[in-house]
């Protein structure tokens, strides 16, 4: 199996757990405090991945670039602080279909800081995208959401950066390390936000186990999205990370009844329209 091959099956790995994660999320979030939920789902990630890199032996553990690491945490933290609460306010599929367009962001940055090749069917892709964003937002119509819509718009922005370190990272430090270091610098600044806000504990083995699988998740997708960052060019690779859209449109209606509309259907049709022409480069419009 060609790393090629196995960036992709690293990615669809990485995208069921965030799948599940979202599902997890919203559910915590209609009962506990958003921020503490989000701090929760970094601080269980952050403890079961210390344990796993104890276990590997701490001699092993090197860590290279430390200012691309904190930059990457910093920027990975804000990434989650808006796409997380967004998913507390609005519909599964929304926010995860305008988070996808993080993907055209990291072409562009990649192109410009790794200087990867870009073609000209890349840019259609990333215009076609743009018409399915507009349709999702509905200009006009959604005026009392534009605050909520605007969060995973900034959630694309920073994970587009966060991604494009993460390649650079991946030259010299291990995927587990690079994702140690993100909760690290997250717990610091998701804290206070946290404390903040107020803390309510979890009721019952049941909250606190969803609590648990909140990092169980995080952990899960963060490796496995490193991993495949790590083999491949980041432009594909972030590709790969599309089939999240249909796994978390499917989970939310089974646990929600979450559906989109047919304006914010089409919308998303067009996002993952775009995501495949981006991918073959050879699809005429």
């Amino acid at each position: 199996m060609n790393d090629r091959v196995k960036a992709f099956w690293w990615m669809v790995l990485a995208s069921l757990c965030y799948a599940f994660l979202a599902i997890d999320f919203k559910f915590l979030a209609k009962r506990y405090p958003v921020f503490e939920m989000i701090f929760a789902r970094n601080f269980t990630a952050f403890v079961f991945l210390s344990f796993f890199l104890i276990l590997r032996g701490i001699e092993k553990i090197k860590f290279r670039n430390l200012k691309l690491l904190t930059a990457r945490g910093v920027l990975g933290s804000f990434a989650a602080l808006f796409y997380f609460y967004a998913l507390s306010k609005l519909p599964v599929a929304t926010v995860i279909t305008i988070q996808k367009t993080a993907p055209f962001l990291i072409i562009i940055l990649s192109w410009f800081f790794l200087k990867e090749k870009s073609s000209k069917y890349k840019f259609i892709a990333f215009f076609i995208a743009f018409a399915g964003i507009l349709l999702i937002f509905k200009p006009g119509y959604n005026s009392g959401k534009y605050f909520y819509l605007f969060l995973p718009v900034c959630s694309a922005f920073f994970s587009a950066i966060a991604h494009t370190i993460i390649r650079k990272l991946g030259e010299s430090n291990e995927p587990a390390v690079i994702v140690w270091f993100f909760f690290f610098v997250s717990n610091f600044i998701l804290a206070p936000l946290m404390i903040y806000q107020g803390i309510e504990i979890p009721d019952g083995v049941f909250d606190w186990s969803l609590v648990l699988l909140l990092g169980v998740f995080t952990m899960s997708a963060q490796l496995s999205m490193t991993k495949s960052y790590s083999l491949t060019k980041v432009g594909e690779a972030s590709l790969y990370s599309y089939i999240n859209i249909p796994f978390a449109t499917f989970l939310a209606f089974l646990f929600f009844g979450e559906l989109p509309d047919k304006v914010s259907f089409i919308g998303i049709s067009l996002v993952l329209y775009a995501a495949y022409v981006n991918y073959r480069e050879k699809i005429l419009i």
